[in-house]
């Protein structure tokens, strides 16, 4: 069964897992590291590798409260 969500939708989506994931990186690494990161992930590859890792720790930490 296909769904199919507006642009509106997927953006507000993504926002949420990225604050999500912003919050968890936050508790994990700490707010001072995560920043520093995040400033200095400014070419190409390293952007990327954030969203990434951002993104590894909000789905982790769903699967965790969910078991």
């Amino acid at each position: 069964m296909a769904v199919n969500y507006s642009e509106e939708e997927i953006k507000k989506a993504h926002e949420v897992l990225y604050n999500e994931g912003l919050k968890m990186r936050y508790q994990v690494a700490g707010k001072e590291y995560v920043d520093r990161s995040l400033k200095n992930a400014s070419s190409p590859f390293a952007k990327p590798m954030q969203e990434v890792r951002r993104n590894h720790l909000r789905t982790a930490h769903s699967i965790c409260k969910v078991s």
